[in-house]
């Protein structure tokens, strides 16, 4: 994957490498150069005021348990604790400092990878748990391990369909997202798969298959290898018995009966609308973790990385179906996912040979029956050497819409749309339509232009929207999909934790409202440092020197969390009287500090009563 340290370097060239680091100054036992630049960081130092109470540190964290390894082919995946079936957390920890070879890396979860290795070189490896205060415990350890090609026989049985985006491209499935904020992204040295941008911040990607899977006497296996369900991301699997480009809402309860939702996130997986049933070993930030929906007869399966981890005694009620994969990163925050590989059991279905090319309606509302349309249409130019052509619309559904009566007008043809799927629709869900385009309007005779190009239905508000429209055209002319994009530069950096600030009563109950009304008293002002989502990047977090609190402006309290080496974040209670305080309005300002110089701020009000 991309966020993995370059360590071919680090093996070939140890004593290099050594000497390199000896140079520098370095942080704590952890082995982290300071880079020259930053040696005179800001350097955070215990303190408090005197109306100010610092949490104080209990007892080292407990050390890690049952690390295993896991080689491929130039890469190593490791994992510890909850990061294995049945594995319990480490008592105190927040994170981890993983040491392979001559490299040092910072984690928050138990289970991260190492690529760009050399194969067959044996390295040592140790993890050691990190508390709030950069406390580490006795390392956990393995003597020899190495990258290199095993046999993998998840793979064996995919006989109808395994596309492992070798070139980065996506030809077998379209790729549904908000324009200018879902994209398919150039590869960088070390990714693998298909790297996909979510670039908005809150924003999910649906890859659909252009070809359905199969069952076998009632039975099939589909099989996605992604990193997009990890820490604060999300991955959607949809099994649907007609080719849709999405399907329903994020919620499950949006979707028809006939499709099968597998939802993967951090609050456990789920079978359609059942809670998760059992607990699944955490997932690393930047780590493909492998997601098997097994179907049979007696009902539902989901496995994870070959563990079952959700079931349903239902089964399925069609014998094909089109996959629709979904990935979504963590909220607020840019990030890329990467979906490496996806297959299937049954017979091998060929995928069509059919080219997009993207078209703008003349408005984005779906227009009544009888509604005035406006007059914006499209160029004939991509229809002229199409043989057969279809316009393919995704729609936001209202109450009112009537899937089944929905037209495609384009020039003065109206097409029938016929649902992908078809069932009752709820308000703000997705409904892909297919119109097929008549002959007459393919070729080279007739007006350069086809206008106007609108969807119409009975029924339709003004909360009727059209998401995304596009021509499928088979034998269509040369470079109408533009090439994926080349060079692509991804952060190389570790990032520092997402910073939250809590305001809480004298009696610890969160204050919710944006600038609460406080009594006098006491304030419980409680700093969280969450490593999880800013691990997407690199794979690892930036080390922390420690978390500094400030009020109207004025430092009231300084914890530093680098006792044995840069910390990882934590959850910090810090509570402060406010007997000398004047009543209003004043700030409270979280201030977090890395080993590296950088530093993330979070300010909150609040209003003191009388």
């Amino acid at each position: 994957m991309r966020r993995r340290n370059r360590v071919l370097a680090a093996v070939v060239g140890a004593g290099l490498l050594a000497g390199a680091v000896l140079a520098l100054r370095v942080d704590g036992e952890s082995g982290h150069p300071i880079p020259p630049d930053r040696a005179d960081r800001h350097r955070v130092q215990r303190y408090h005021s005197d109306f100010v109470v610092l949490p104080e540190p209990g007892a080292r964290p407990d050390p890690p348990r049952d690390l295993t390894a896991t080689p491929a082919a130039g890469r190593v995946r490791l994992a510890w604790a909850d990061g294995l079936p049945g594995g319990t957390a480490p008592r105190g920890a927040v994170g981890y400092e993983v040491r392979l070879g001559g490299w040092t890396r910072l984690t928050a979860a138990p289970v991260t990878e190492f690529d760009g290795l050399p194969d067959g070189v044996a390295m040592s490896v140790s993890v050691r748990s990190v508390d709030a205060f950069g406390r580490r415990s006795s390392p956990l350890g393995l003597p020899d391990v190495a990258a290199g090609a095993v046999h993998e026989s998840w793979r064996d049985g995919l006989t109808g369909a395994l596309e492992e985006f070798p070139d980065g491209t996506r030809a077998g499935w379209h790729l549904s997202g908000y324009p200018g904020c879902v994209d398919v992204g150039g590869r960088a040295a070390g990714e693998r798969g298909l790297p996909v941008d979510l670039g908005c911040g809150a924003d999910e990607a649906v890859l659909s298959a252009r070809a359905p899977m199969t069952l076998d006497g009632g039975t099939g296996h589909f099989t996605v290898l992604t990193d997009a369900a990890g820490p604060g991301g999300t991955l959607t699997i949809d099994l649907a018995p007609g080719r849709a480009d999405r399907i329903g809402t994020r919620d499950p309860a949006s979707v028809p009966p006939s499709v099968l939702r597998v939802v993967v996130d951090d609050a456990g997986v789920r079978i359609g609308t059942a809670p998760p049933t059992r607990r699944a070993p955490r997932r690393g930030a930047g780590v493909a973790h492998r997601f098997e929906v097994r179907l049979s007869p007696q009902g539902v399966e989901v496995a994870q990385d070959g563990l079952t981890v959700a079931t349903s005694p239902t089964p399925v009620p069609w014998t094909r179906a089109y996959p629709l994969v979904g990935v979504r990163g963590p909220d607020g925050r840019r990030s890329r996912v990467h979906v490496t590989a996806i297959g299937h059991t049954g017979p091998a279905t060929p995928v069509p040979a059919a080219v997009e090319v993207p078209v703008v309606p003349a408005t984005r509302r779906v227009l009544g029956p009888a509604e005035q349309a406006p007059g914006s249409g499209i160029a004939r130019t991509p229809l002229t050497r199409a043989t057969t052509a279809r316009v393919v619309a995704t729609l936001t559904a209202d109450t009112g819409l009537e899937p089944g009566a929905v037209t495609v007008q384009l020039g003065q043809a109206v097409l029938p749309a016929t649902p992908a799927v078809p069932g009752p629709s709820t308000p703000g869900s997705s409904i892909t339509v297919t119109a097929d385009i008549p002959t007459t309007l393919l070729g080279d005779s007739g007006a350069p232009t086809l206008s106007p190009l609108v969807v119409r239905a009975p029924g339709t508000t003004r909360q009727t929207l059209v998401q995304e429209m596009y021509l499928e055209l088979d034998q269509a002319p040369p470079g109408s999909i533009p090439p994926p994009r080349t060079n692509a530069q991804r952060p190389t950096t570790p990032a520092l934790p997402r910073t939250t600030l809590t305001l809480g009563d004298a009696a610890g109950r969160d204050l919710r409202t944006a600038i609460p009304q406080v009594p006098r008293g006491r304030l419980l002002a409680t700093a969280h440092a969450d490593a999880s989502p800013t691990q997407w990047d690199t794979g690892s977090t930036a080390g922390v020197e420690g978390v500094e609190l400030f009020l109207d402006g004025g430092l009231i309290a300084a914890i530093p969390t680098t006792a044995d080496g840069p910390g990882t974040g934590g959850t910090y209670a810090i509570p402060i009287a406010l007997a000398a305080l004047t009543p209003g309005r004043h700030s409270v300002e979280l201030r977090l500090s890395g080993v590296d110089g950088t530093t993330t701020s979070t300010l909150r009000s609040f209003d003191l009563l009388p």
